[in-house]
């Protein structure tokens, strides 16, 4: 089993957060066979004794191009404003194949900062 990569986010309420993700293999080409993706974000490793403090997914919150291997992720403010802050969790984005294989492709730390200003319509 192969160790995902890391790369730790800060994450501010009520700000729009993106972050995109390419899976390819170790030529460069692009992974095409995705069927589907979850990024979670918890207080805790391991789903036995950690809240999700925010759950996304292609119908939420990524937008996946499987035909490029290509995962756009964006978390809007109203999902940040959600989040408990200040604070730190966890994450991870796991991609299912079209063959029902799932993979860890990134994982990492939030940082979760509090946001000072919030919209006034």
């Amino acid at each position: 089993m192969t160790t995902p990569p890391t790369k730790d986010i800060t994450l501010y309420q009520n700000d729009t957060f993106e972050m995109t993700v390419v899976y390819e293999d170790s030529d460069g080409n692009p992974i095409t066979n995705l069927n589907k993706a979850q990024l979670q974000i918890k207080t805790a490793k391991g789903a036995a004794f950690s809240a999700a403090l925010l759950v996304v997914n292609e119908t939420a919150g990524i937008t996946l191009t499987a035909n490029q291997g290509r995962l756009a992720i964006k978390l809007t403010d109203e999902q940040t404003a959600g989040l408990t802050a200040p604070g730190s969790g966890y994450y991870d984005l796991v991609v299912e194949t079209t063959a029902n294989d799932k993979y860890v492709l990134l994982q990492g730390e939030v940082a979760i900062l509090q946001g000072v200003t919030t919209w006034q319509t």
